[in-house]
């Protein structure tokens, strides 16, 4: 099943594709008129597997002789922008803005489902660990480093762990416990408070074992806000998925990787069980 933002930009190709057929040429023809190289590009863009920058619709609807259209395009990729919200447009400030937004977005919910295959979640993360991580983070995507307040945002997400009237369920593979992503003393605080975080009584935390035969593949990672928004993250991009079919879908997996894991005492003794055998630091 494609995603909103996928059919959001099948459906700009789309519309491109009629106004360019309206014109009477074909790809190739098109793409000389442009200037473009070759009609692959034209073919990319009409088929929603390329996204047009504000330039091309420009240069597409003059050549079409379509002035008229140009707004409509550009309130279709306004949307598809939206649901696919790029990194560095986002962090634009440094790494807090996104946790500041979420932090927005979470104050308004009650109900929250994650499904974790490589990190511990924002949500039960110690500072020592969340350093690490966005560390790591503006590294790669050449953002400004804004750690401490971004830890200090995460850290204020957290508080809502202890409010009555949410409820948090996590389930999170057993991977997710032994991926070394931070030191050997860092690694083993954090799982400690993964500990007590699963005592409280509005949060469930689940941990698939190695060996669990599962009903599906544990692809990436997600989290389901209220039955109103799923987000997953990508190296390059964070991705928002708002139509019900698709709430629907991820939460029927995110059920099925839940009967997966173990919960309650079966769970903390897993992780306690990770803790002790986690490998010491080589100069010990």
């Amino acid at each position: 099943m494609s995603s909103n933002h996928e059919r959001a930009l099948e459906a700009l190709g789309a519309r491109l594709r009629e106004l360019r057929r309206a014109s009477g040429l074909n790809g190739r023809q098109f793409a000389a008129k442009l200037g473009w190289y070759g009609a692959s590009r034209i073919s990319k863009l009409e088929l929603g597997q390329q996204m047009p920058s504000d330039q091309d619709l420009v240069e597409w609807t003059t050549a079409c002789n379509a002035p008229e259209a140009l707004d409509e395009l550009r309130i279709k990729l306004s949307a598809v922008e939206t649901l696919y919200t790029e990194w560095r447009r986002q962090l634009y400030a440094g790494i807090h803005t996104q946790q500041r937004d979420i932090l927005e977005l979470e104050s308004e919910a009650n109900q929250f489902r994650e499904f974790v295959t490589a990190l511990i979640p924002g949500m039960l993360q110690t500072p020592d660990y969340a350093v690490c991580l966005f560390t790591r983070f503006a590294s790669h995507n050449r953002v400004p480093p804004t750690i401490d307040e971004a830890v200090r945002l995460r850290m204020q997400r957290q508080e809502a762990l202890y409010a009555q009237n949410k409820h948090y369920r996590f389930v999170l593979t057993e991977a997710v416990l032994r991926y070394t992503m931070a030191p050997y003393d860092v690694m083993v605080a954090q799982l400690e408070k993964l500990l007590v975080v699963s005592t409280l009584r509005n949060v469930e935390l689940g941990v698939i074992p190695f060996g669990a035969l599962l009903e599906t593949d544990a692809r990436h990672g997600f989290w389901i806000i209220d039955d109103r928004l799923v987000i997953v993250e990508t190296y390059a991009a964070e991705l928002r998925l708002t139509e019900q079919s698709d709430i629907a879908l991820y939460g029927r997996v995110f059920d099925r990787m839940a009967k997966n894991a173990v919960h309650g005492d079966e769970a903390r003794r897993q992780i306690s069980h990770v803790a002790r055998t986690l490998p010491p630091p080589a100069d010990s």
